[in-house]
This record gives C-alpha cells, structure tokens and sequence, in this order.
C-alpha cells in the first residue's frame, strides 16, 4: 500500500491511491473492507495506536474507488 508510518502518512496517501493499482495489486473491495474493518476494531481496541485511524480510512478510499470511485 506503500502508506508510510502513522496517521498523517496514511491521510497523505488517499490523495494518491488510484483503482489501478490497487487492481494490480490484486486488492478487491472485500479485502480492502477486511482491512477497513480491522483497522476501526484496533482504533476501538487501542486508541494509542498512531496508524489506525488513517489507516482505516485510507481502507475506506481503496473500497470506494474499487466501488467506482463512488463515495460509501
């Protein structure tokens, strides 16, 4: 996912994320939401953890663009 380290490495990210390398990198939408929802349950579980949160939503991007690019 090439997302850095932390939260602001991660934000910085969905800027640049595109469908076609996600594809090439044979992410689907499931997985993507896998991780999605991996990444809310550890922002729950640990709310010191630093890359959760951009993380998660760099997820949510990667399922939204794997969706048609239609926000969800």
């Amino acid at each position: 996912m090439k997302w850095g380290t932390g939260d602001a490495a991660a934000r910085q990210r969905i800027g640049s994320l595109t469908r076609e390398e996600l594809e090439r990198a044979g992410v689907t939408r499931e997985l993507a939401e896998q991780w999605r929802d991996f990444y809310r349950a550890e922002m729950r579980r640990n709310q010191a953890n630093p890359s959760a949160a951009g993380r998660a939503d760099l997820m949510q991007r990667a399922v939204e663009l794997l969706s048609g690019g239609q926000r969800i």
